[in-house]
């Protein structure tokens, strides 16, 4: 079996550490629109547009920072290890804080998805479990051609998938101030419920 040598081409006297920072949180970073963010948006234009006046513009971090180099790393012996990212609840770069008011990751709509720090927070796969697998809102690595998201398994435990699988989806949003939970499990059959008043 041959062997694949990949690498990345540096121009302008860049170093590994100015690319990538160039590449994931430059000022021009989330100009194009993701699959996963317009099928969110087609979904709240569908069910969620009469209720955003209840729902609050918060922020949805997805944290892109590296958290390993990997063989990205010049100093780096080994040609195949993977290119990790962190995945923290509160993000340090403007350009992974998402929200309607945040011009350097601004949304459409008052909707996003789980992040992996928010579904690690349940702590339970009952609750995690839908039956399917869906995609969280964090980078997981990068590995020669193969990026990889993390993602929920349809038993409910966290994982990571590739970005080319076919996984669901499932859009998070957040309510004023004020607006309370009546009822309901937040499924197709049993939506959740809330006080408007």
């Amino acid at each position: 079996m041959a062997s694949e040598l990949y690498f990345v081409k540096l121009k302008d006297g860049k170093g590994i550490e100015e690319a990538i920072e160039e590449m994931l949180h430059a000022n021009n970073v989330n100009t194009n629109d993701s699959a996963i963010k317009v099928a969110v948006d087609a979904w709240y234009r569908n069910y969620l547009i009469s209720y955003d006046n209840y729902l609050d513009d918060v922020i949805f971090c997805y944290d892109r920072r590296i958290y390993n180099l990997g063989s990205w790393n010049p100093n780096s012996e080994v040609l195949s290890t993977d290119l990790t990212f962190y995945s923290n609840i509160l993000c340090q770069k403007e350009t992974d804080k998402f929200s309607i008011s945040n011009p350097k990751a601004s949304l459409t709509y008052k909707v996003g998805v789980l992040s992996s720090p928010e579904a690690s927070l349940l702590n339970n796969n009952k609750a995690r479990r839908t039956g399917e697998s869906y995609w969280l809102g964090n980078p997981y690595d990068y590995k020669w051609l193969w990026a990889h998201n993390r993602c929920v398994n349809s038993g409910g435990s966290l994982g990571n998938n590739s970005v080319e699988a076919s996984n669901g989806l499932r859009p998070t949003i957040a309510l004023k101030p004020g607006i309370e939970y009546v009822s309901g499990n937040g499924s197709m059959a049993d939506p959740y419920v809330v006080e408007t008043n």
